[in-house]
């Protein structure tokens, strides 16, 4: 019962933004959970990763709207501009999520990686919902709760599912 009470939770309010359009690209800076480093994103300068000192560490060429840094501040991960949402015609290898180190990429996980049947989606009044990401733990394992509810597991440093 509390799961379903969660689950009902989670939708109501997914369900309350949905088809809401996006906010206008604009900086988002975010710390790491150990607070060693921050990633600042701008849509006209990219993606930088700096050391509480304000040294640089490494950049991106593009702008995120949602991303993790990793403790030791060497890996990231984005994710799909669209967050939670995808377009009703949405291809297979549509990504959701980008695996970097030190700026470089080292795994893309497609939708098809987590969804196998549409039945799994929660259609709205003009896209499909098909989860969220929900972030990095304390041991740098990124979250995902698929709209059914159904939890993946990430590791930032090799974009691997674990399996649980």
């Amino acid at each position: 019962m509390k799961y379903f009470l969660s689950l009902l939770l989670l939708l109501s309010t997914i369900f309350a933004n949905a088809d809401a359009p996006l906010q206008a690209p604009k900086v988002i800076r975010r710390e790491n959970l150990n607070k060693t480093f921050t990633a600042v994103s701008d849509p006209k300068k990219g993606t930088v990763i700096l050391r509480t000192d304000g040294k640089e560490m490494w950049r991106i060429p593009a702008w995120f709207r949602d991303f993790y840094i990793a403790n030791d501040g060497v890996y990231f991960v984005s994710t799909y501009w669209g967050m939670d949402l995808i377009p009703l015609d949405y291809k297979t290898n549509l990504v959701l999520m980008t695996f970097w180190k030190n700026g470089k990429i080292i795994k893309e996980v497609p939708i098809k990686e987590l969804v196998t049947s549409k039945d799994v989606l929660v259609r709205t009044a003009s896209h499909y919902l098909w989860g969220t990401v929900e972030g990095l733990n304390k041991d740098d394992l990124l979250t995902v709760r698929r709209a059914d509810g159904v939890i993946f597991l990430y590791n930032i440093k090799t974009g691997n599912q674990i399996k649980h």
